[in-house]
């Protein structure tokens, strides 16, 4: 088991402070992986509840066709993120010193400028865009940078599959987070369409790219 960051978009922050993000979904980067012996593939994504390691076979059909396409000459591919894994949450964030008055209003406030502390310091606030926090003259800080200490949102893996990217289906498109969990329909396909094109240009929605798929809960 390792902590891992994971960079999380807005969308993805929104749905996870909301309660209705079970599912996490990557593109599959093609960074090359291991090979065994023969035609044996070993697939490193650990289905297993134990998190043992899988082979490719006709078992597992969908996955062989990955294997065999990705890497004609042999090789594998290794997700990010394995089974028992914790993922903490980098988003877009700051933090500030408000005052307030008597009766909570806020009077004047400041960012935080400089190197970053250890901890939070006192009187100090969290701030993250996707709660809408704003003001004049709020800036933010990258997820890139976020601290540890400074993240809300934490998971642990505790499933992960590779299949393409069209053939999610209507409750995993709820897992994801994009939707109404109640509603699923055209719509919300098409704003998972456009959240996956904008923030993976590399991997265009219309060629049905492989994707992982991390079934993720709260440790």
């Amino acid at each position: 088991m390792k902590e891992r960051g994971v960079l999380l978009k807005l969308w993805e922050a929104k749905a996870f402070e909301a309660g209705t993000k079970t599912l996490l979904v990557r593109p599959v980067v093609h960074v090359g992986g291991v090979k065994t012996s023969g035609y044996a593939w070993e697939q490193a994504t650990r289905l297993d509840a134990d998190g043992s390691w899988i082979f490719w076979s006709s078992a597992r059909p969908g996955l062989q066709e990955f294997a065999q396409r990705t890497y004609p000459n042999g090789g594998g591919v290794m997700p990010p993120y394995a089974v028992r894994d914790v993922l903490w949450g980098k988003e877009t964030w700051n933090m500030a010193n408000i005052e307030r008055d008597a009766d909570g209003s806020i009077i004047d406030w400041s960012l935080w400028k400089g190197a970053l502390p250890s901890s939070l310091p006192e009187g100090w606030q969290l701030g993250y865009a996707a709660n809408g926090h704003s003001g004049d003259g709020y800036l933010w800080r990258p997820s890139t940078h976020m601290p540890r200490w400074a993240s809300r949102i934490t998971r642990k893996v505790t499933r992960v599959s590779a299949l393409r990217i069209l053939d999610i289906n209507d409750d995993e498109l709820r897992g994801i987070g994009t939707t109404d969990p109640d509603n699923v329909d055209a719509a919300h396909r098409a704003m998972f369409e456009m959240y996956w094109s904008t923030d993976w240009p590399k991997y265009p929605y219309a060629t049905n790219p492989w994707a992982w798929l991390y079934d993720v809960t709260q440790p």
